[in-house]
């Protein structure tokens, strides 16, 4: 669901300072997006270029960023109850991000 990240992530630097003061060069990631389609909607463009999906896994894809997203907020409490898979894949998504990859238990 998040094939829109592919090749947008590049290495590269950052000057900050430690803490005695002094800058230092750090290795960072740098976000270049080449394709700005929107995040669930450039996914599902990238996938259905090389499967067919069906309606439901669009609609999960699309808005499988839930209520975090930026947009109408209607629009995804309707897709949701048309879809289920699409709140599914919005509930996985964030127990992985928050329960089992966060690194700040």
């Amino acid at each position: 669901h998040d094939v829109c990240k592919i090749n947008c992530y590049k290495p590269g630097t950052r000057n900050v300072k430690d803490e005695n003061g002094t800058w230092q060069t750090v290795s960072v990631f740098e976000y270049d997006d080449k394709l700005p389609y929107g995040h669930g909607e450039k996914s599902v463009y990238i996938i259905s270029g090389f499967i067919r999906l069906t309606r439901e896994e669009a609609f999960a894809i699309r808005y499988h960023m839930g209520f975090s997203g930026i947009e109408d907020k209607r629009n995804i409490g309707d897709a949701f109850e048309k879809f289920p898979l699409g709140f599914a894949l919005c509930t996985a998504d964030m127990e992985a991000t928050y329960l089992m990859e966060n690194k700040n238990k």
